[in-house]
């Protein structure tokens, strides 16, 4: 694996696996799919050879990001935030990185390094859907403790 460049974005979480494997599709790397990038993001992501998708959904233009190591989830004061509590919905700045792989050459993967949460959206465990968290200092307390 070389890595051919990084780039931070800001973008909208979905379907967050950042302590466990999504075990539906056998997965075995952690992976989010980041959207609602804008121009900036989109042309940050392009100049490192990254493809970025729209599927007319509401996660708008996105990626998928993947990575077989721990990923460090903090909020803006660097301090760690529970990874399971991150529900979709979740505003963050993102590290990603485009890299190259000797078994396919020529692609480029999407590369998962850090999370920094600028608006979390307490994962619900429901299919429902995650209720955003109410900023009093209470429940920011809960979901990042």
């Amino acid at each position: 694996m070389t890595i051919q460049g990084t780039t931070t974005i800001e973008g909208t979480l979905y379907w967050p696996w950042l302590r466990t494997y999504n075990p539906k599709f056998g997965a075995t790397k952690y992976e989010v799919d980041i959207g609602n990038l804008d121009k900036a993001a989109i042309k940050s992501l392009k100049d490192i050879g990254l493809e970025v998708k729209d599927k007319g959904t509401e996660m708008g233009s996105f990626i998928k990001a993947k990575t077989k190591f721990h990923v460090s989830v903090t909020d803006e004061d660097g301090e760690e935030v529970d990874a399971q509590k991150v529900g979709n919905g979740t505003k963050a700045k993102i590290e990603v990185f485009a890299y190259d792989s000797k078994a396919f050459p020529g692609k480029l993967y999407n590369g998962l390094s850090d999370i920094v949460v600028t608006e979390l959206v307490v994962y619900g465990g429901n299919s429902d859907g995650d209720a955003p968290l109410d900023a009093s200092n209470e429940d920011l307390e809960e979901a990042f403790s």
